[in-house]
């Protein structure tokens, strides 16, 4: 069955079987609408895109796991994954205690003083050196970081299955990279 004819209800049975095509029709059924909704909230594009990618895997864990009433539509209830993933981002951010979009700031800055920018790229270097301990994530971010590459390639790169799992790394490997520079333990 193509995804273009799917319904929630065929969606569902679908991913309970392991098809991929009911939860590509699921992503791209809700996608436009979560991220209004997170952007509505307050989600920059790119923090609002992450925490979709991970509602939709937390989607697909819960209901393979039995844990979604199908009383809800499928956008209500991914609605409600992305409130609650925004919300716990927010609480994280105000416990760092900086701006979600620091690192995109350090890394694309131009406006600020050369003396400045270099003790702070020497600063990400390190905190890069320490994730490198972690696994494959200091790779990732230097691609992402350094050479500007795409989910897309990062994807063909580390043999993700695609650049939505890409994304989701990038997301994750970021996150553990933040905690790092502020200082603080994973």
């Amino acid at each position: 069955m193509t995804a273009h004819y799917m319904t929630d209800k065929l969606a569902l049975e679908a991913i309970r079987k392991g098809e991929r095509e009911g939860l590509d029709f699921v992503y791209r059924q809700c996608r436009n609408y979560c991220l209004r909704f997170l952007n509505g909230l307050g989600a920059s594009d790119d923090v609002a895109s992450d925490i979709y990618q991970d509602a939709v895997i937390k989607f697909r864990e819960n209901l393979l796991k039995g844990n979604f009433n199908e009383t809800s539509s499928v956008q209500t209830y991914l609605n409600s994954i992305c409130k609650n993933m925004w919300h716990a981002h927010r609480r994280q951010q105000e416990r760092l205690g900086h701006d979600p979009d620091t690192l995109n700031k350090l890394s694309t800055d131009q406006q600020d003083a050369e003396d400045d920018k270099q003790v702070r790229l020497d600063k990400l270097d390190r905190a890069l050196d320490e994730i490198g301990k972690k696994g494959s994530c200091q790779e990732l971010l230097k691609m992402v970081f350094y050479r500007g590459l795409k989910p897309e390639a990062i994807a063909v790169h580390f043999g993700y299955t695609d650049a939505q799992n890409a994304s989701n790394q990038i997301y994750k490997c970021k996150e553990r990279l933040r905690t790092i520079f502020l200082g603080l333990k994973p």
